[in-house]
């Protein structure tokens, strides 16, 4: 009995030492966290705290660019996100870096060593510090640009949103470069449907369909003559 008395005693008298240890480091953060508002308040600005999902920020999924090139290699579509990280690198911060880019991404499809069109998932390219996801469907290649570290399956996801979304506003299962061309303002506003900054906020093709099918209604609506604002404002910007 005295052994295990002896033996309770000594992991209650640890607890209680680790307990008011950690009460006085909290108390400690609190009353500096109070003291900094407080200073704040005499000099006229706004407190500010770092926030706890900031260490996590690196481990968010960025798109780096979204490209469809036609048959020759010449762009159809390209948006690319360029977040600090990138523009401190200097990675695709030029139209020379992003043609070359572009030019990679044709050599690959046009490797007389693959049948790129027998793969449903699209094909992996790395270069220099990019992972390359690409597909092609007929005269079209559709590609997702990411960090050569970025997850394979985030880019496979956002490809097939972006397809998939176009299949069914464009109600056809075959995307051709006419009827792209015909109906671009629905290629433009679903990539900014699925992908904002770089940030995926929608991955549901059907989800982003219904989003962009009130533009695509009527051209006389002010959603459509929207649309078509946005269409000529990054027609001026990038190709």
């Amino acid at each position: 009995m005295d052994f295990i008395f002896f033996y309770s005693s000594l992991i209650f008298t640890f607890c209680c030492v680790y307990f008011f240890s950690s009460f006085s480091a909290f108390r400690e953060s609190v009353g500096k966290k109070f003291a900094h508002i407080y200073r704040c308040f005499e000099a006229g600005s706004s407190p500010r705290f770092p926030l706890r999902r900031a260490a996590s920020m690196e481990y968010m999924h960025h798109i780096q660019g979204v490209v469809v090139l036609n048959d020759s290699g010449n762009r159809v579509f390209v948006k690319y996100y360029l977040n600090e990280d990138m523009k401190a690198r200097g990675v695709l911060t030029t139209l020379e870096k992003q043609r070359a880019l572009e030019r990679v991404i044709y050599d690959a499809v046009s490797a007389p060593k693959r049948n790129w069109a027998a793969s449903k998932d699209g094909d992996i390219v790395l270069h220099d510090v990019h992972s390359i996801l690409f597909h092609v469907w007929g005269s079209i290649t559709f590609a997702i640009v990411g960090d050569i570290k970025e997850n394979e399956m985030v880019m496979h996801t956002v490809l097939r949103c972006i397809v998939d979304a176009l299949q069914r506003i464009l109600k056809t299962q075959d995307i051709t470069h006419k009827g792209i061309l015909e109906k671009y303002d629905a290629l433009v506003l679903a990539v900014d449907e699925v992908i904002d900054d770089g940030i995926v906020l929608e991955t549901s093709a059907q989800n982003v369909a219904d989003d962009v099918a009130p533009f695509m209604a009527d051209a006389e609506t002010d959603t459509a003559r929207s649309a078509l604002s946005k269409v000529n404002e990054y027609l001026k910007e990038n190709l």
